[in-house]
Formats: C-alpha cells, structure tokens, sequence
C-alpha cells in the first residue's frame, strides 16, 4: 500500500543495486509511474536506449536477499538438538549460496563468449555479403 502514497518509490532499492535500469518496478504489475512514463516517451520518440537488467541478475540478486534473511533468521534460532545442528545447517546454507553464485558467475562467462562468437559470425556474414 505504501508504494502508491510514493508512487513507486516503494521499489527504489532496485535502482540502487541496478543503478543503470530506468525502472524501479520491474514486474508490469509494479506502481512505477516514472517506469510508464519513461516508457510512453520512448515510444513516442523522445527518449531512447532504454537500459534493462537482464532478468537472470534480478534473479539472482532476489536469490541472495533470500539467502541473506535465511542467515539473519537462523541467527537468532536453536535446535532442537542444539547449536551444533543450528551451525552445521548454517554451514550448508553458505556452502550452497557460494556453490550456486559460482555456478552463475561460469554461466555468465559462457554467455558472454557465446553472444561474442555470435556478433563475430554476424560480421562475418555481413563482409560476406
């Protein structure tokens, strides 16, 4: 409810961690009315090379924010047979945060050598031709 009194602004945490997106809200559904505007503009024209957030790094900044409010709530929990279980559950967590952020920083190199060779087989085609 908050973010219609704001009009949008409930979302500008977002434009912090991806300061180069022209959106706030980036679900349609989100009340971002610079978001519409912005979008309106382009269309008719008067603004261009709207930058977007891949959505695999919205992903996986939401995937960290949940790792980290996991960490933060076993902080205060115990287990039923003690720390230990709470510590060893603790330990799986980042090992497995840690496992799934590498797993996506080597997808993204391949991406990466994938659109390369993909923009050199262009050119190529176009000297071709």
């Amino acid at each position: 409810m908050l973010v219609f009194l704001t009009c949008g602004d409930g979302y500008h945490y977002f434009h912090h961690i991806f300061p180069n997106d022209y959106r706030n809200g980036v679900r349609w559904w989100h009340f971002d009315p610079t978001k519409w505007l912005i979008a309106l503009m382009s269309r008719a024209g008067l603004a261009s090379n709207l930058k977007r957030v891949r959505g695999l790094w919205i992903q996986r900044a939401q995937l960290a924010m949940q790792f980290r409010r996991m960490e933060s709530a076993l902080e205060t929990k115990r287990g039923p047979f003690g720390d230990e279980q709470v510590e060893r559950f603790k330990a799986r967590v980042a090992e497995k945060h840690e496992a799934f952020k590498q797993a996506l920083d080597e997808w993204a190199v391949v991406r990466d050598e994938w659109v390369a060779d993909r923009k050199r087989r262009r050119a190529m085609m176009r000297a071709y031709a």
